[in-house]
């Protein structure tokens, strides 16, 4: 005989209380409502009880059809009891329009006992009656008629206590078969029924909760066994059990459909960003791929399916996954089948589409039509500028925090960047004059998200704010920028919050806390800020950081060595400071070995002035990065450091900010060789680098500065000059006469317009930028024309085309051409493009962009 334990409630152990004062008519009607709760539960147990000893009794002799089972008094007896369940049930429904909490925990444990009794071996020719499938009906009734919002908004600790609950009574054997189709077809339906009540329970709960990481871990299994159910339902079409659970006589209603149900509860879950983890695990990236996919796939569930995959793309290792299993072939087949034939009929998926796009790719890979890129802009700008003009922050079913993550991601490209503060074709709202007072009113907006728990709004804080930064790098903006006296008051009030109230919720590796952002735009908005004016700091010896030994340059005759790198590169920083830390004649700064918080940029910065040698440890997610940014900007720009190029990856090329930065120093790339035999080439650029550091070295468009110690080691830039500074101190008569003869030639380029320059100028131009004459004769130019057309075609990847002028060269010259050679033509080119790129004022026919596109 199968045993059953009823599980006995406490209902005054589950009555949760809002923060309003309680008043004594108050905590009647709670008394009231518990008293109504504890009969109700105690009504539907009893009869319970008296269904369960029906089903053991019938179920252990089982009769012919002519016997008794076909009785008066047993069809009698089986009715009765449905119809006083179903009368508690309609009591039930009257309780659930009172929004009393009560009705959920009732509903739980009626379900738990009911699945109980549906386990009873041989129970299914009892059970498959139509007065007992009515009732498990007017249960659903129920859970359509409770309003989730007032009985769950404001009681978090509730709502997290039934979302676990109906989650894990789905876990019961029961369930589990039915979810791996081995249940009796003749009790499917009822199955299904109750199961739709819980998992439209969970749903609505888990949008209440503000979970932490690993919150689904002991869920798993149960999530593997979900995602079985689904996928069989897809590939097997109709020959799943769902499927003929739908084509019966008493088919479910659509709502309760499971696999529907299914996907708005896996869909509702994985919007919760810190959950991916979970779901990457049970593989859910190649299924939702997989499903996707599927041509015969209905838009029922297109829709779901592909907000899942954009869920798991807004976190880093979801993205990683989706990456690896080709999701963006995926989805641009899914694109082309689906969403291009009509790009209006289906404007939420199209959404989707691209901003699941945007989050996976880089735009630099993606070299299609600027137009669709601009339109990915342009929707998801439109969309962010909509759900800010509504109580909820939401547009077409999207939280303004989901296309202004997306944008805070291309925003690190400049190119992007300024489309979408320029050009962008979007109605702005009435009281915005420029998208840059957009993002700053949605900064102010969501000032109080720190003060409270809403992980929504804090996480499109964090983002607008990292938005903001990637806006203050620009000259152009920053006076816009200062003079919102609001928006200044705030950014400096934000970034003394303590955030106390901060979630654990995850952000992606491409923002930085609010902290740090904020910090990062003060800098950049600072008129005393020396990246932005030019000029140089010094710091005295005794102000390094307080978290950092005083270790001073050349103490000990040791060098300082900074090492500027992305957090997601840690592990490789750690094996390259190794490695470094075992020669003793370096001192290693590094943050993580110093400095215990992320928002220390001060004494990152004093570290980068007091170091003899500044290291990037340049990947994608450095440039990304805008606090590498900063520190290249101040070590390169602001203080004129040596610094070394380290390519990490054997695969990445420097464009864009870091590209133009980073040229003219050698670099060492990491990836070709083994690890071990490219950290000695790397000592030994460090300490020729900290040799010249000895002495002044020259400046692009700067005169040397003379060494006042030590004439004789001054560095030089060609070697048709490369004698000791001795030569720089000849007699003064044939050095003014030198100074004459320059004079001379600049004014002879100056004063013709480059259009037309003949060869004459042009070899005047190599001769002016010490670039070797070999060059000039193997490049054969013409005209000016040819030089700017050639500077262009240069800026993508010069150093590829190094490689490719340096075979030539030494093919035609029988001898090799160094980097450092062409490295002086790659400036001067870029120089001369400066120079003479049309003004923003000239009368241009056409405007072209140079953005890159993503499709």
């Amino acid at each position: 005989m199968l045993t059953i334990a009823f599980l006995v409630i406490n209902l005054r152990d589950i009555i949760m209380t809002g923060n309003a004062p309680i008043t004594e008519q108050d905590e009647d009607e709670a008394s009231h409502e518990a008293q109504q709760g504890r009969d109700l539960l105690n009504d539907f147990l009893s009869i319970l009880e008296t269904l369960r000893q029906f089903v053991l009794l019938h179920s252990k002799h089982p009769v012919e059809e002519s016997g008794e089972n076909n009785d008066d008094s047993y069809n009698t007896e089986l009715s009765d009891i449905a119809n006083r369940l179903s009368d508690e049930a309609q009591n039930l429904l009257e309780l659930a329009s009172e929004n009393s909490k009560e009705t959920l925990e009732i509903l739980q444990k009626v379900i738990v006992q009911y699945a109980n009794i549906l386990s009873i071996n041989n129970c299914d020719s009892v059970l498959d009656h139509e007065d007992l499938i009515a009732f498990v009906g007017a249960l659903n009734n129920v859970t359509y008629t409770i309003d989730f919002n007032n009985l769950l908004e404001n009681d978090y600790d509730f709502a997290r206590k039934i979302f676990y609950s109906s989650f894990d009574i789905c876990s019961l054997p029961g369930f589990m078969e039915f979810l791996q189709n081995q249940c009796s077809i003749q009790l499917a339906t009822t199955w299904a029924r109750l199961l739709t009540v819980l998992l439209l329970t969970s749903q609505q709960a888990a949008g209440y909760v503000t979970f932490v990481k690993n919150d689904l871990k002991q869920q798993e299994p149960l999530l593997k066994v979900i995602a079985k159910y689904i996928d069989d339902f897809f590939v097997a079409g109709a020959g799943t059990l769902a499927s003929l659970i739908s084509t019966m006589d008493n088919p479910l209603p659509s709502q309760g459909l499971n696999t529907d149900a299914l996907l708005n509860l896996l869909w509702t879950l994985c919007d919760k960003t810190i959950l991916v983890p979970n779901f990457i695990n049970t593989n859910y990236h190649e299924l939702t791929l997989k499903w996707i996919n599927m041509e015969c796939l209905q838009y029922e569930y297109q829709r779901p399916v592909i907000s899942i995959l954009h869920n798991l793309a807004r976190h880093d290792r979801g993205a990683d996954a989706l990456t690896k299993c080709n999701a963006i072939q995926v989805l641009g087949e899914f694109k082309k089948r689906v969403l291009d034939p009509d790009q209006e009929l289906y404007p939420e998926m199209n959404l989707l589409y691209c901003m699941t796009i945007s989050l996976l790719s880089d735009p630099k890979e993606n070299k299609g039509d600027a137009k669709s890129m601009h339109k990915i802009l342009d929707k998801l700008l439109q969309t962010a500028m909509d759900a800010s003009q509504t109580k909820n922050f939401k547009s077409g079913g999207f939280h303004i925090s989901e296309p202004i993550i997306v944008l805070t991601k291309l925003s690190v490209h400049d190119e992007i960047l300024k489309y979408i503060l320029n050009e962008a074709r979007v109605n702005k709202p009435s009281s915005i004059t420029s998208v840059v007072q957009f993002f700053c009113e949605v900064l102010m907006r969501f000032r109080g998200a720190l003060a409270n728990d809403d992980e929504y709004e804090q996480i499109t804080l964090t983002a607008v704010f990292n938005i903001v930064w990637s806006i203050s790098f620009h000259d152009e903006y920053v006076d816009e920028l200062k003079s919102n006296s609001k928006f200044m008051l705030t950014l400096k009030s934000l970034i003394n919050d303590d955030g106390e109230a901060l979630v654990d919720q995850y952000v992606p590796q491409h923002m930085s806390s609010v902290k740090k952002a904020g910090n990062g735009i003060l800098w950049n908005l600072d008129e005393n800020n020396p990246a932005r004016t030019g000029q140089s700091t010094t710091t005295p010896a005794g102000n390094l950081p307080a978290c950092e030994p005083q270790v001073t340059s050349g103490k000990n005759n040791r060098s300082l060595v900074m090492v500027s790198y992305s957090h997601a590169d840690t592990k490789f920083c750690q094996q390259l400071v190794n490695a470094l830390k075992k020669d003793n004649r370096f001192d290693i700064w590094v943050d993580f070995a110093y400095c215990h918080t992320e928002d220390l940029w001060e004494e990152i910065g004093q570290a980068i002035e007091k170091a003899d040698v500044v290291l990037f440890l340049m990947t994608k997610d450095y440039y990304d990065s805008k606090s590498c940014r900063q520190e290249v900007m101040y070590a390169k720009d602001s203080l004129k450091k040596r610094f070394i190029p380290i390519y990490v990856q054997k695969e990445f090329v420097a464009t864009g900010w870091l590209g133009i930065r980073v040229v003219g120093p050698q670099y060492i790339r990491f990836g070709k060789k083994p690890f071990d035999d490219t950290v000695p080439e790397l000592i030994e650029l460090i300490l020729d680098d900290v040799k010249n550091e000895k002495v002044a070295p020259p400046v692009h468009n700067e005169k040397p500065q003379k060494s006042v110690t030590d004439d004789t080691t001054h560095p030089v830039v060609d070697d048709k000059l490369t004698t000791p500074l001795q030569k720089a101190s000849q007699k003064e008569p044939e050095k003014q006469d030198e100074d004459n003869v320059k004079m001379n030639n600049n004014i002879k380029l100056q004063s013709k317009s480059i259009d037309k320059w003949s060869s004459e100028e042009i070899s005047l131009w190599f001769r002016e930028n010490h670039i070797r004459s070999e060059l000039k004769d193997l490049y054969e130019f013409y005209s000016g024309h040819d030089l700017l057309f050639y500077a262009e075609g240069l800026k993508p990847d010069w150093q590829q085309e190094y490689a490719d002028i340096r075979d030539r060269y030494s093919k035609k010259y029988d001898k090799p051409l160094y980097r450092d050679q062409f490295v002086l033509l790659v400036s001067a080119m870029h120089r001369l493009q400066t120079q003479y790129e049309p003004k923003p004022n000239q009368n241009l026919k056409t405007k072209s962009s140079s953005t890159c596109a993503i499709i």
